[in-house]
């Protein structure tokens, strides 16, 4: 089975979210009316682009995705550079 794909018998879809400091572990399961289950998806947020990895040596975090712009970088919608 295909990323994205759930089986054809499933009547719920569930969304699992574990929340800690750093990152978040989400997966999506379907599920058919008997509990038998399959997983469409899974993966972490920020995404960390590689296969293995544990929360302790995450590189990608919540607080880099979300950090404040510095004084001196333009925030959104605002141009970079001196005034003309």
């Amino acid at each position: 089975m295909r990323t994205g794909q759930g089986l054809k018998a499933a009547t719920r879809v569930t969304a699992f979210i574990d929340v800690h400091d750093k990152l978040l572990f989400w997966c999506v399961c379907a599920w058919e009316e008997d509990f038998t289950g399959t997983v469409i998806d899974y993966g972490t947020f920020p995404d960390q682009k590689r296969l293995y990895f544990t929360l302790r040596d995450a590189t990608a975090t919540l607080a880099a995705a979300f950090r404040a712009p510095r004084a001196e970088e333009p925030g959104p919608g605002q141009k970079s550079g001196a005034a003309g």
